[in-house]
């Protein structure tokens, strides 16, 4: 089994590739989303606060191709984005 980032009442996060800018934090996560049990990846996006915890924000993720590009090459490393997706991808463009 896999260790858990953290838990929450709606999904286990397994796996989070994340870019910071400033106070905003990018992220591409892997999540089992408990009520349907179903994994999936999420685009996400959290706010620093004084303290520098980050606090997920629930609005949809716009980012400059650059910060994208960064994202997408920390969700590889981070195994978000497992070899056989990209491969996949990679196949049917």
């Amino acid at each position: 089994m896999v260790n858990a980032i953290k838990t929450t009442d709606y999904c286990v996060l397994f796996n989070q590739g994340k870019v910071t800018t400033g106070d905003s934090v990018y992220a591409i996560e892997k999540i089992l989303v408990r009520k349907k049990g179903t994994t999936e990846i999420r685009f996400a996006y959290y706010k620093k606060d004084s303290n520098g915890k980050e606090n997920f924000v629930p609005r949809p993720l716009d980012l400059e191709e650059e910060h994208l590009v960064s994202l997408l090459k920390e969700g590889i490393k981070s195994e978000v984005i497992s070899k056989e997706m990209l491969q996949k991808v990679i196949d049917e463009s």
